[in-house]
């Protein structure tokens, strides 16, 4: 027991120990226990042992742990290696210990040269700082991240990518690593970017579609399937009236607001729709709405299905657009050419018809069907009777019941009345109600007169609201005037008709109709064809005397040939006529076609045949002209097309396949319907049936469709083909593509009759306005005004500043008239700068004199063009009719003989024409004919005044001024033909002659001699804003080898001041050659000192009209001697004109002005006169010396 104790004792020491020296690595226990002697051999022996088998025991399991752990750091390296993801370890400096090879491939390096890299340079160098915060981080909290790093590969070019850093277990205490994985964000942000650029160009997309859809004035909608509104435009309050929440609410107010004619077309097209919703017929379809306020709108539908990607229909997408005006422009075109046929209609049953009750009823009938009025209705007094209906088409019998003709005749009072607004506060509310009660849109009465009385009422009904345009107004009265005169006309044939009857009775009575009446009548003895008498209106129209007439026979003045006449008998015989045909020679040999009314009368108990002679060669030229036209139009390229009795194509030519797109087998055997637009309703192909039928032909315009749907316009005609027997066997159509001819008509009608700068009236237009109104104001007893109205000075500012300056004032001076003068006056514009103003109302002087006035003022407002601030007047002369002239051109010719006499007498004024100014307007004629080519024609001359030096009397220079010698005009003054010059635009010419003769003159003297150093020349506007000027100097001066120092040139103050900035180039250029510069007229101009002190001057001219003011004004004095100091200020000669005077040259000398011109040294003289020397003790003297 007691040596157990102590053995675990042992024990216990020995492990305590055993684990000492294995942490101290102190393996020689057992000696040292030994040597302590703390336990015997056996003992440690036996607790080896156990040892031994503890530390194969642990051997084992630190084998197997050893064996885990590699494979752990298999795993790991694989994983490392294959991630997909670029990955680094890295120490805690950042130096990359180990990395995989998507690290490589993304920073562009080896794997073996990515290690020992240091992971800073990797980064871009703005994120350096977070790197370092970022492996701190991590350090301390075992994981970082940053999404917003900038990495550089090693080529250079970078990439943003995010960062994640994870701190790896390590030892204890020891060093930490980290592991690092890059993603890069390259591929994704560039996703980013193209998603939302793609939702930012929807959200644009969006936005302008729905500015679109706001904005736009056409009517956009959805209907959906469900039968009710998904989206309507805004645009639908403009056309309808309606907001569009009354259609989103109301999906049946669409149909309502139709009229009840279109309403069914609507249904109809909707149930199409319900019935194929995948095949939606895509057509335009035309219908008449009601806007809320009322008035009738024409609207153009369209509209197509909206299928979604899986082929569901979603409703359909239409629009509406309002083509109100278009229907209204295509109605009036479409009436005025009615009304034009109207007239034809109308005069031919004038002319027709005999009786008033048929006229009456023809003319309304012709009103509605040629004319497209709705109704018309004629009403006439009965003696002082209220007015009734005696003709009417168009309206039913209670319809003209409660129509309020009493207020009718009380609107008219001799002048039409149109109903054209239903706002219209002048119209009575009987008829506005009458009108809205029977659906009638505009309306217009018209006088009918007879005898210069008022005796009736023509009254036209449109259901239109283009009905009575104001060109239709026109074409209206025309035609009424057409109904008075066939009143007239009726009236004047019942009183001929009863004169016939009653002369019928007695001879003496025919003898007085055959004496007095204007138509060729002959008496014919019927044996031999002798002419036993003929009266006056025959003499003239056959040429002879009576006497001369009864010594021939009919076959002397019959020109046709026997074989003729023969046929013509035939004819006649044949078809039951009561006149001949034949061509009838006159006394001066010209051929007249006639044709002849004979009958047998009792004269004086003789047979004779009673012949009246109709001269129809104007007529049959007429129908000749026809008939070519026709033959033209039927071998001119149009469609022809040939039914039968049923209607059934039976023959087309190749220009119908051409136009319509149908070959001939297509057409054959159907209808012409295959050509139907749908534009025309059923009841226009009745009213073509029923016409074709009842007259045999039909004309007229017509829309219809191309085989590949286009719709096109074409002229069609339509001719019933009979045979022998009278019966209609086929119909023939033939018709012509006139949509490019419409299109040319407009622009053609425009080109003919305005002029294309300013949209005037051309001179063309005029004339025939011109004429109309003369006609009128003839038949009417009235007057009428033309103003000729010419601008001033216009060339000057077309020739300096360019034709398209002077198109742009021309635009502007046409607009401002346009905007003074009344819009029923004609403005027109002749050519170049003359305007004619036309007043067909009568118009009293005072009024002109307004007028004018207000033009002249008008046209004088400054006008600001293209940076040029110009300002243009006018002149204007006045005539008027019948006083001035009662034809086109005598009105024209006085009024621009007036226009002259206002430019005479100063411009930018009017005068009337008298008949004395024709005298003065020959006269200007005259000169301005011979003033032309004068130059060419040697005519002109230059005499030169000398200019002095008053202090010893010496010749300074000489100016040279122009002279005109005319051959039978004489020497005419400067005075007179210098402006006419600059008026017609030659001054330029005779200033060019001028300067070449000084120059040569200057070169005689200088051959010979004579001491004149300088030649001054005036330059004209012309020259000194052409770019010719400096060339032109140069030359001459070359021509005629002189120094540029012998020549002077003068120029005014506003000659310089038109063109401040060219006039200072031009005159630098010249000053550079050494040409002298000086101011001619000095102090009457408008130039500023600091712009005369920018001028390469030499010399300034004092006036004359301030030397003629010395010694008797003290004013002429004050600026002398103002113009002296400020020449002497700026460092320039001063040159006195006109001294005439001693007591002027004293005055001078005493200023300090030394040069002087004037009558006191001599006049101007040819070059032959001239004086060369003057003594300064002896210039007070009358008469100069010469040496």
């Amino acid at each position: 027991m007691s040596r157990n104790k102590p053995t675990k004792k042992i024990d216990a020491a020995i492990r305590a120990r055993a684990e000492q020296a294995l942490r101290a690595g102190d393996f020689d226990l057992s000696q040292d226990l030994f040597d302590k002697g703390h336990i015997d051999l056996a003992e440690v022996t036996e607790h080896l042992r156990i040892y031994q088998a503890e530390l194969e025991v642990q051997n084992a399991e630190l084998r197997e742990a050893q064996l885990l752990a590699e494979r752990s750091m298999g795993r790991y390296s694989a994983f490392f290696s294959g991630i997909p993801v670029a990955a680094l370890v890295v120490d805690r400096t950042g130096l990359i210990l180990e990395s995989n090879h998507q690290a490589a491939h993304l920073f562009g390096l080896r794997h073996s040269h990515l290690r020992h890299h240091f992971l800073r340079r990797l980064v871009h160098h703005d994120n350096e700082g977070d790197l370092s915060r970022i492996l701190i981080q991590a350090g301390e909290q075992g994981k970082a991240f940053c999404e917003g790093f900038t990495f550089v590969r090693t080529e250079g070019d970078t990439f943003h990518g995010e960062l994640h850093v994870a701190r790896l277990p390590g030892r204890q205490g020891g060093e930490n690593e980290f592991v690092c994985a890059v993603v890069d964000l390259t591929e994704h942000l560039r996703h980013e970017a193209e998603l939302q650029h793609a939702h930012q160009e929807l959200s644009e997309s969006e936005a302008r579609y729905r500015v679109l859809a706001d904005y736009s004035p056409v009517w956009d909608y959805w209907y959906g399937p469900e039968e009710r509104y998904r989206y309507v435009s805004p645009g639908c309050l403009a056309v309808s009236g309606h907001p569009p929440e009354a259609f989103m609410e109301d999906p049946g107010l669409f149909a309502r607001l139709l009229e009840p004619e279109d309403r069914q077309r609507w249904q109809q097209h909707e149930q199409d729709i319900q019935e194929c919703r995948d095949q939606l017929p895509h057509e335009l379809m035309e219908f008449r709405l009601r806007h809320l306020d009322g008035e009738i709108r024409w609207i153009e539908h369209e509209c197509q299905p909206v299928i979604a990607e899986d082929g569901s229909y979603q409703g359909r997408r239409g629009i509406n657009r309002d083509i109100t005006d278009r229907k209204r422009a295509e109605l009036e075109v479409a009436q005025v050419s009615l009304l034009y046929a109207t007239l034809s209609a109308v005069n031919q049953a004038i002319v027709r018809i005999e009786d008033e009750q048929p006229l009456l009823d023809n003319l309304a009938r012709i009103a509605v069907e040629h004319g497209g009025f709705t109704a018309c209705v004629i009403s006439l007094r009965n003696g002082e009777n209220p007015p009734q209906p005696r003709a009417c088409k168009g309206l039913k019998p209670e319809q003209i019941e409660t129509m309020p003709l009493d207020e009718a005749w009380e609107l008219i009072n001799r002048q039409p009345y149109v109903y054209a607004n239903r706002e219209d506060p002048d119209t009575p509310p009987q008829w506005r109600q009458w009108a809205q009660a029977n659906r009638i849109q505009t309306f217009g009465h018209y006088p009918l007169i007879r005898d210069h009385r008022l005796v009736g009422v023509a009254s036209f009904f449109s259901d239109t609201q283009a009905g009575f345009t104001p060109q239709i107004d026109r074409l209206v009265q025309d035609i009424t005037e057409d109904f008075s005169y066939a009143l007239q006309h009726l009236e004047l044939e019942k009183k001929r008709r009863a004169t016939e009857a009653a002369l019928s009775e007695s001879e003496a009575r025919y003898r007085s109709l055959f004496e007095n009446t204007h138509s060729i009548m002959l008496l014919v003895d019927p044996e031999d064809g002798q002419i036993v008498d003929a009266n006056p209106g025959a003499c003239q129209f056959y040429g002879w005397t009576r006497e001369e007439m009864r010594n021939h026979r009919i076959s002397d003045i019959n020109a046709l040939s026997d074989k003729e006449t023969q046929a013509e008998m035939a004819r006649v015989q044949r078809g039951g006529h009561r006149h001949f045909r034949f061509v009838h020679r006159l006394a001066t040999g010209e051929r007249r076609q006639v044709e002849v009314y004979s009958g047998r009368i009792q004269v004086e108990g003789r047979e004779l045949l009673h012949s009246v002679v109709h001269d129809i060669t104007e007529r049959n030229r007429a129908e000749e002209r026809l008939r070519l036209a026709d033959r033209v139009f039927q071998a001119a390229d149009e469609g022809i097309m040939v039914t039968d009795m049923q209607g059934r194509i039976v023959a087309v030519n190749p220009a119908f396949t051409r136009i319509s797109g149908y070959t001939e087998e297509d057409a054959l055997g159907q209808t012409p319907a295959l050509l139907h637009s749908g534009r025309q309703d059923t009841s226009f192909y009745q009213r073509l049936w029923r016409n074709l039928l009842q007259l045999g032909h039909w004309r007229g315009e017509i829309w219809n469709r191309r085989k590949n749907g286009e719709i096109y316009p074409e002229w069609l005609t339509i001719s019933a083909v009979r045979n022998d027997d009278g019966e209609i066997i086929h119909y023939v159509g033939v018709f012509s593509d006139i949509g490019q001819i419409k299109e040319a008509q407009q622009q053609l009608e425009f080109m003919a009759h305005y002029d294309p700068l300013t949209g005037l009236a051309n001179r063309a237009l005029l004339r025939d306005r011109l004429k109309h109104a003369l006609r009128r104001a003839e038949r009417k007893n009235a007057t009428l005004t033309l103003l000729f109205l010419d601008l001033d000075r216009f060339k000057t500012i077309n020739d300096t500043l360019g034709h398209n300056l002077g198109d742009l004032l021309l635009q502007t001076v046409a607009q401002r008239m346009k905007n003074t003068v009344r819009a029923s006056d004609t403005l027109s514009r002749l050519g170049g700068d003359e305007f004619v103003l036309l007043l067909e109302d009568e118009i009293n002087v005072q009024e002109i004199n307004t007028l004018c006035e207000k033009l002249l003022n008008v046209l004088e407002a400054p006008m600001l063009l293209e940076g040029h601030e110009l300002v243009i007047t006018a002149s204007i002369g006045v005539a008027t009719y019948p006083d001035d002239g009662v034809d086109a051109d005598a009105l024209l010719k006085n009024a621009d003989m007036a226009m002259y006499e206002a430019k005479t007498q100063g411009r930018n004024a009017y005068e009337f024409f008298v008949p004395s100014l024709s005298e003065g307007v020959m006269d200007r004629l005259k000169m301005e004919s011979a003033l032309r080519g004068a130059a060419a024609r040697n005519e002109l001359r230059v005499h030169y005044q000398p200019q002095v030096r008053l202090k010893g009397g010496s010749l300074l220079g000489v100016e040279a001024l122009a002279r005109w010698e005319h051959p039978t005009l004489g020497l005419v003054s400067p005075g007179h033909f210098i402006p006419l010059a600059e008026e017609m635009g030659v001054i330029g010419e005779i200033s060019a002659w001028v300067l070449r003769e000084a120059c040569r003159q200057m070169r005689v003297w200088r051959d010979e001699g004579r001491d004149v150093s300088c030649v001054a020349v005036n330059l004209s506007v012309q020259q000194l804003e052409r770019d010719m000027l400096v060339s032109t100097v140069r030359d001459c001066l070359a021509e005629y080898n002189l120094p540029a120092e012998c020549l002077e040139l003068e120029v005014t103050e506003s000659l310089i001041m038109r063109a401040p900035e060219k006039a200072q180039s031009v005159l630098q250029k010249l000053k550079m050659m050494g040409v002298k510069l000086s101011v001619d007229d000095f102090g009457t101009g408008y130039s500023s000192l600091s712009y005369l002190k920018r001028l390469p001057l030499d010399r300034l001219k004092i006036d004359r009209s301030f030397i003629q003011d010395i010694g008797l004004d003290t004013n002429g004095e004050a600026i002398t001697r103002a113009i002296i100091g400020l020449g002497r200020s700026l460092g320039l000669e001063t040159l006195a004109e006109g001294v005439e005077q001693k007591e002027q040259v004293q005055f001078l000398l005493k200023e300090g002005c030394d040069l002087a011109q004037g009558f006191l040294f001599s006049r101007p003289v040819p070059p032959n006169q001239l004086v060369f020397h003057w003594d300064c003790p002896t210039i007070t003297s009358d008469q100069p010396s010469s040496q």
